[in-house]
């Protein structure tokens, strides 16, 4: 009896920490500055094919995530920034790079006989990179758990439990999936 007691509190517990995780993310957006500043939206003008600009947007998604996970612990912003600081321009540039040669890949498989060796070495490439972009966001992590204090740490353990049954919840449809995203028409 103790143990389905035990349980059904894990499950509200873990169900109350999600919903807050979840009101935080769809939060209006703050006023723009610290790192929502760093990003430019449309650095060159370009499509969104551009690479500059999925660059950018692939920056903001994370500058993003980086605020919500900010807001969740309390970090101070000046804790944040100096995280972020080292390695900030070295993933942007990652990112250009990823997405130059993402958008090469795409135009030789548009190809009708694109020369493997070429596309392998793209692939290769691009996984390289992927790594890179891995790794800072994952020093990035370790920077953030080693400035929590105690109870910090109780609510990052709760949010990795939570992270476990996830996908559970998305299968059968207790979660739904995130509304698209709406790109700006040209010109707006």
């Amino acid at each position: 009896m103790k143990e389905k007691k035990l349980i059904t509190l894990i499950c509200i517990g873990t169900l109350v920490l999600l919903m807050s995780v979840t009101a935080w993310a769809q939060r209006p957006a703050e006023p723009q500055g610290g790192l929502h500043s760093r990003a430019v939206l449309n650095p060159s003008g370009g499509t969104p094919s551009d690479p500059e600009q999925e660059a950018a947007e692939e920056m903001n998604r994370i500058l993003r995530s980086l605020r919500i996970v900010q807001n969740f612990f309390g970090i101070p912003e000046e804790v944040l920034q100096g995280i972020v600081a080292d390695t900030y321009e070295e993933m942007l540039e990652l990112l250009r790079t990823k997405h130059a040669l993402v958008l090469e890949l795409h135009e030789l498989m548009n190809d009708p006989n694109p020369p493997p060796g070429q596309v392998g070495q793209l692939i290769i490439e691009i996984r390289e990179l992927n790594q890179e972009i891995k790794a800072i966001s994952q020093s990035w992590g370790d920077k953030i758990e080693a400035v929590l204090d105690e109870k910090q740490l109780e609510k990052l353990e709760m949010v990795r439990r939570v992270a476990g049954i996830i996908p559970a919840f998305k299968q059968v449809g207790l979660i739904p999936p995130p509304p698209p995203r709406v790109r700006p028409a040209d010109g707006e």
